[in-house]
């Protein structure tokens, strides 16, 4: 069976359900069942990705450095370090107005061969047009991706740049639309695949669909918090999927944690995490739910081991002809024993293969996730209004 990614719920939590996500089939599965929902624009707008293809074909730059806060730069970072090995720029992202870093910048890189996509969804976006300033300074060429009529969008017209149009998306949902993907292509990186999978992850999980992968998982982690799980950590066990725990975080706390409802979110990297995140999950308060993050696609480097040393009884030459790969899985493989143990609730998602198409279907997967959360909690999925309240008062601290 060709399957890129599936999902399943554990031992020990409140439902029980396997789903492969390109071959849906659930088994004694409860599902949230919500009233019918319209298909949210985030999924339905569609991409001229011609267009998107001709801006990143006029550029020619060195270097490329993506500004922005929030969810319209950790869809970005996701990506790209998924994709890397296809990058043809250096790539730098800035989320700061740090001036020690941005100055570090300006000396790394030539700005006469860096070209600057700086992207907000907000109107008056201060600390990016801040950090944008800085490096058009120094001699860099600029796109903005910005709602008409914003801050940015103005200041990219005054500055000569090139604006792309955000479609009033917010942030966090717009990675998958034509703005999110350009600098995906502004990076080398071909966007095509990334939303072929997309679109196939958006018709298997649209509400049309009242059973659906998505639905269940954001069912369950309701039942979860109800049960007094109020955390969730991500347990990624791949580097290039770590850019993925930024994006959840972001994702799950402005669409869902509003009027004092949702879970916080944790992204740790395995196996690093079997240290000081360990002994959180698996000896203090037992209120965290890992959510494991893995993919089966590894570069092949076997041990060859020329010196015999004994571990923990064991010869450590008998690992020789094994791979790198076989012992990353052997620590996500102890992690998920020792939660079961305790009789845990765990969610997995495992990417069989690690491709365009398969970041893609993750990220629209994540999207629909937080959308369904939002909504079984009956709140917003697209409002953040306690950001829109430190925007203001960081705006009104500076003039």
């Amino acid at each position: 069976m060709n399957n890129e990614a599936y999902i399943r719920a554990g031992r020990g939590c409140c439902v029980s359900f396997s789903v492969e996500i390109d071959h849906v089939s659930s088994h004694e599965r409860s599902v949230q069942r919500l009233p019918r929902q319209n298909e949210p624009e985030f999924s339905k707008r569609g991409v001229d990705l011609d267009k998107v293809r001709e801006i990143s074909e006029d550029k020619s730059h060195s270097h490329l450095i993506v500004i922005g806060r929030g969810g319209a730069v950790t869809v970005f970072r996701a990506l790209y370090y998924s994709l890397i090995e296809e990058a043809d720029v250096g790539v730098r992202l800035v989320t700061t107005i740090d001036p020690d870093y941005l100055q570090r910048l300006g000396r790394e890189l030539e700005m006469e061969e860096t070209l600057i996509y700086a992207v907000s969804s907000s109107e008056s976006p201060i600390g990016v047009l801040e950090a944008t300033d800085f490096f058009m300074s120094k001699g860099a060429d600029l796109v903005t991706a910005s709602s008409d009529g914003s801050a940015l969008s103005d200041y990219c017209s005054e500055a000569g740049g090139e604006s792309l149009d955000t479609q009033d998306i917010p942030g966090r949902f717009s990675g998958l639309t034509g703005s999110g993907l350009v600098p995906l292509a502004l990076a080398g990186i071909d966007p095509l695949e990334v939303r072929h999978g997309a679109e196939q992850m958006y018709t298997q999980v649209s509400p049309e669909n009242q059973y659906n992968p998505a639905l269940n998982l954001a069912s369950a982690l309701h039942s979860l918090d109800d049960q007094g799980y109020a955390e969730v950590m991500a347990c990624i066990y791949s580097t290039r999927l770590y850019g993925f725990g930024p994006f959840i975080k972001q994702l799950m706390h402005e669409t869902v944690c509003k009027h004092q409802k949702g879970q916080t979110f944790h992204a740790e990297h395995g196996p690093e995490l079997h240290r000081h995140a360990a002994q959180r999950l698996l000896g203090g308060h037992p209120d965290v739910a890992p959510l494991f993050i893995s993919t089966d696609t590894h570069e092949r480097v076997e041990h060859s081991f020329d010196t015999d040393v004994d571990v923990g009884g064991n010869s450590v030459m008998s690992l020789n002809k094994q791979t790198l790969g076989d012992s990353l899985n052997a620590e996500l493989e102890a992690m998920k024993s020792e939660v079961e143990n305790l009789n845990r609730p765990s969610a997995q998602i495992e990417l069989k293969t690690l491709s365009h198409r398969s970041v893609g279907k993750l990220t629209a997967f994540l999207q629909y996730l937080a959308y369904y959360s939002a909504l079984i909690r009956d709140v917003s999925p697209f409002t953040q209004p306690d950001i829109e309240s430190l925007q203001r008062r960081s705006l009104d601290n500076r003039f």
